[in-house]
């Protein structure tokens, strides 16, 4: 099997049983699970990087109005000490990601 070529199941159970030639209940459980294992990220391209980093900058923007309602729950204490650290976690990631937005639309 070359490895440009995509394996069948038949290729898969082989491997799975060392070379020799795999029962029929192997190729068979294999064909119900196909879907499970399957690869179906062709043709994505970076559409899921996209997707991510727009969510991430719609709940950065939407985040803040809910201060209030943490500080109500859960004290002043707690409240300061999470936004602390995810401001630090977005001051780490977030220009990095950016940087990689604006570099990919020119």
């Amino acid at each position: 099997m070359k490895a440009d070529t995509t394996p069948t199941l038949v290729d898969v159970a082989t491997l799975l049983c060392k070379g020799a030639d795999p029962p029929d209940w192997v190729i068979e459980r294999l064909g119900k699970r196909a879907k499970l294992v399957a690869d179906a990220t062709e043709n994505q391209g970076d559409d899921i990087d996209r997707l991510l980093l727009q969510s991430a900058l719609h709940l950065q923007r939407l985040l803040p109005q809910y201060i209030t309602r943490v500080y109500e729950m859960i004290g002043i204490q707690l409240a300061l000490t999470i936004l602390i650290a995810l401001w630090m976690s977005y001051s780490l990631s977030l220009p990095k990601a950016l940087s990689a937005q604006s570099a990919a639309q020119r």
